[in-house]
């Protein structure tokens, strides 16, 4: 899933979307 919306933001290369994937990586960490 979060593999999918990663590429999905890259894809559409929005800023939100990217400061979501930040996000989302920092939670994994």
């Amino acid at each position: 899933m979060f593999l999918r919306v990663t590429r999905r933001g890259e894809a559409t290369g929005s800023p939100f979307v990217a400061s979501s994937r930040q996000l989302m990586a920092n939670l994994l960490m």
